[in-house]
């Protein structure tokens, strides 16, 4: 049974809210998503496309995650030397020929985390295992890709609430290490989370792993269309396609819009983040206080993504 009581500040009322909000909007972004798809994935690209798609499927947005894999193992990571005491536990990465799991160690036995996807890769290598009700969680142990090292994902995560709450690293099951709330939005393409409140579950599902194609440049399905309908050596007038540059049109505002998403502090509104959409509008933005050190949200505009120009 929830139980409401006051809560002793602020931030946590506004983190409380902004909770509230993201559910509501992923419901609505989700049921956008099942009605209009309108996408007809990257593969559809490669007939067109081949030498863009190769460039793609090999770039950091291509693999922003992707499924662990024994040969992914063998090219990208080191053996892990020592294992990282966490609290009461040890953590030790298996990425033998025949393993590919984290392995506990504490008062209340051992424990094998099998490692299922694998995100990131630019500086740093996260790694996913599904919990109960369909959680993807980060493992507590990643990979420093520069240092061939392994270390303690949560370390650095500490809640800092002065007055309110001591400061403490998050533990790595803390819902703000969960996949599907998250980590989703910049690390798989057409996702939808799938969240039952009544069971507290997640049956989350995706069109592809990575940040694909539409995803920048919106749902391909009618340009895909137009183009093979289009008599041989005639480009269709309107392509039906939306590639964010100036000189096609768009604003300075809208070009960065699109990749602001995903390389700007923020909270996402919306699973679903076309390009031309207002960027402020469909997010919460934390705002850093340096003289109290309070990370302070609010959200700006309305809650319903329209189109900008």
């Amino acid at each position: 049974m929830w139980k409401i009581r006051r809560l002793p500040h602020p931030l946590l009322q506004c983190t409380l809210f902004s909770i509230v909000a993201l559910g509501l909007q992923n419901s609505w972004a989700e049921d956008n998503l099942k009605n209009n798809s309108g996408y007809s994935g990257s593969v559809s690209c490669i007939e067109c496309h081949d030498h863009f798609y190769e460039l793609w499927s090999t770039s950091h947005h291509g693999l922003a995650m992707q499924p662990y894999t024994r040969d992914f193992s063998k090219k990208e990571l080191t053996p892990q030397q020592d294992a990282i005491q966490i609290g009461d536990q040890s953590y030790s990465a298996k990425i033998g020929p025949d393993e590919g799991w984290v392995a506990e160690s504490g008062p209340e036995g051992e424990k094998k985390y099998p490692i299922e996807h694998v995100m990131g890769g630019k500086n740093v290598y996260y790694f996913l295992t599904t919990l109960e009700r369909g959680r993807l969680q980060t493992l507590p142990l990643a990979y420093d890709v520069n240092k061939k090292k392994w270390y303690d994902t949560a370390a650095s995560g500490v809640r800092h609430f002065p007055g309110v709450l001591d400061d403490e690293p998050l533990h790595w099951t803390d819902r703000a290490y969960t996949f599907n709330t998250s980590c989703y939005n910049c690390h798989v393409s057409q996702l939808a989370t799938n969240y039952d409140f009544k069971s507290d579950s997640y049956h989350t599902v995706w069109a592809e792993p990575g940040i694909n194609c539409e995803t920048c440049h919106g749902p391909a399905g009618e340009h895909v269309k137009a183009c093979k309908e289009a008599p041989a050596g005639e480009p269709p007038q309107d392509l039906r396609l939306k590639t964010v540059t100036v000189s096609r049109g768009y604003t300075t505002e809208q070009v960065n819009t699109a990749c602001a998403p995903c390389h700007a502090k923020m909270r996402p509104l919306t699973n679903a983040m076309e390009p031309g959409i207002s960027f402020s509008i469909t997010t919460i933005w934390w705002r850093w206080n340096m003289r109290t050190s309070i990370r302070m949200g609010g959200i700006w505009g309305r809650t319903t993504p329209t189109l900008l120009g």
